[in-house]
């Protein structure tokens, strides 16, 4: 009997034991984190879990703080572009997340001005472009293509929307109406330097053309078209400037440029040191190294000499290169230009430091 009652009790023992490990065996296999890989933009937050077990139980830690921490309750929040592994440990397993952080994608202008018929073309930098998605708030205003291209319709206001992911970014559209002012180009045979928009002028010879002489100038123009005819030795003709290559600057309104806005923005600085630059659209009123923002808001480039029909220019990112020269008609200026921006003004130590304190918020210009 004895034999039996121990037998027995033996044997529920060895029940026990076996319902227990299957116990820890279906919590152990149903233990797991919600993601192993993750994809986060600058300044997102993102919970992470644990499956199959309490909270209280799990210990977060981020392998690199400087990209993203975690807190005590799985939240992990993305500091700067780069990557960390977030580890969850439960007892003595540990399970892992790797969290990739990107940089937030920027819009080419978050402010912009048409007028009616003008067209531009809006970009997002840091994103493939196949991954935004363009809309408009007035169709009736302007309207955006799925390539950022945008047209202005009518006089008015819209907002035109770049969504990436969950994401949204704006540009703030304002459309006014054209000038109807029309410049009588003269004939070839004038003997001026040109009465074809967009052609090159020889430097030499040409009347108008760009040489050391500083005739007809102010004394203010004067000064700042030496400083940036003498930068022609450093940025000769020719050399290549593109919008791989990115300036920032002092003049406000914009952070800084790429490409061509970025060549031009450079030589501004060297004239006009950190004076705040002036938005305006009467381009009959433009100076020596005033800026010019042409064909439809894509291109920008800087006045060296003004003729009564025309001016005549320098610019960056022109084929992939830095050129001199090239005469641009009014004609042409007011059918594909969008503004002017000059630096001849006076701005207070205030005004400037308000501005130094905002640029990094200000948007680039392409």
């Amino acid at each position: 009997m004895k034999r039996l009652e121990k037998t027995g009790v033996l044997i529920a023992a060895l029940v026990m034991l076996l319902m227990t490990l299957s116990t820890v065996s279906i919590s152990a296999a149903t233990v797991s984190i919600s993601k192993k890989t993750a994809v986060m933009w600058v300044g997102d937050s993102l919970t992470l879990k644990m499956n199959g077990v309490a909270a209280s139980k799990v210990k977060w830690k981020s392998g690199r703080t400087a990209y993203a921490t975690v807190s005590s309750k799985g939240v992990v929040k993305a500091k700067k572009a780069g990557s960390s592994m977030i580890t969850a440990t439960v007892g003595k397993k540990k399970y892992y997340c790797k969290v990739t952080i990107k940089a937030l994608p920027v819009i080419s202008a978050k402010v912009a001005t048409l007028r009616v018929g003008d067209k531009m073309t809006l970009k997002m930098k840091g994103v493939a472009a196949s991954s935004v998605k363009w809309s408009t708030s007035r169709k009736t205003v302007a309207t955006v293509t799925t390539k950022g291209a945008v047209s202005a319709k009518k006089i008015g206001s819209a907002v035109i929307t770049a969504t990436v992911g969950k994401k949204k970014f704006t540009c703030k559209l304002t459309v006014k109406v054209r000038p109807t002012t029309t410049v009588t180009e003269p004939s070839s045979s004038s003997g001026t330097a040109s009465s074809t928009a967009g052609t090159v002028v020889d430097t030499a010879t040409a009347s108008g053309g760009l040489t050391s002489s500083t005739a007809g100038l102010s004394a203010e123009e004067a000064r700042v078209y030496k400083i940036i005819y003498a930068l022609r030795t450093q940025w000769p003709e020719g050399r290549r400037y593109t919008n791989d290559d990115y300036y920032r600057w002092n003049g406000g309104i914009y952070r800084g440029g790429y490409g061509c806005a970025g060549f031009v923005f450079m030589l501004s600085d060297a004239a006009f040191g950190d004076e705040l630059a002036v938005m305006h659209y009467d381009f009959k009123k433009v100076k020596v190294g005033d800026i010019i923002r042409l064909d439809y808001n894509a291109h920008s480039v800087m006045v060296m000499r003004v003729t009564f029909d025309g001016v005549i220019v320098t610019e960056g990112n022109y084929n992939s290169s830095v050129h001199w020269g090239r005469y641009i008609s009014f004609n042409e200026i007011l059918r594909t230009g969008t503004h002017v921006l000059t630096r001849y003004g006076k701005s207070t130590l205030e005004q400037k430091a308000k501005v130094k304190a905002m640029r990094d918020s200000l948007p680039d210009l392409f």
